[in-house]
């Protein structure tokens, strides 16, 4: 009898435990493919004094510009004086992409809040990095079209507005 005690005990726990972690994790928006929209979050603005709006577009070697994916980053309050944040890779035109490589990391040239070798079918697929706190970020998403690569990197601190 005092087994099953201490086994349901010990069930409750990790139970409570997964919940508590679930509940934590953003909507639709831990690392993995995830939708173009996450309800409860919103887009990091772009500066409007920003030089390149569109620096969240991939470009060639040529500086040709490719709207066909995007780089996002998502946030929402985690706390009175704390955010959370998500980097998200947009799938947003067809266009044959392969070799696709996006890396998020808290370092220049990281991994470390993840990886993806796809961000989903166009015009809906997207992929989303694991949800951080801190301010520092470091995305890079590089894949092939049509005889071009394409690249885009945004890193720096997030003040709630462009990187």
């Amino acid at each position: 009898m005092r087994l099953r005690r201490l086994l349901v005990v010990v069930l409750v726990g990790v139970a409570a435990s997964i919940l508590t972690f679930v509940g934590a994790s953003p909507a639709s928006a831990s690392q993995g493919f995830c939708s173009q929209n996450l309800p409860g979050w919103r887009i990091v603005p772009l500066d409007s004094s920003a030089t390149d709006p569109t620096a969240r577009y991939p470009q060639d070697e040529n500086g040709q510009q490719d709207g066909a994916a995007e780089i996002v980053i998502w946030t929402r309050s985690a706390g009175p004086s704390l955010s959370q944040f998500v980097v998200q890779f947009r799938n947003l035109r067809p266009n044959g992409k392969y070799a696709v490589l996006g890396q998020v990391g808290t370092v220049r040239n990281g991994a470390d809040l993840g990886q993806t070798g796809t961000i989903g079918s166009a015009p809906a697929g997207a992929w989303c990095s694991e949800s951080f706190t801190g301010t520092n970020v470091w995305a890079n998403l590089i894949y092939s079209a049509g005889g071009h690569q394409y690249g885009q990197t945004a890193q720096g601190y997030i003040i709630g507005k462009k990187l």
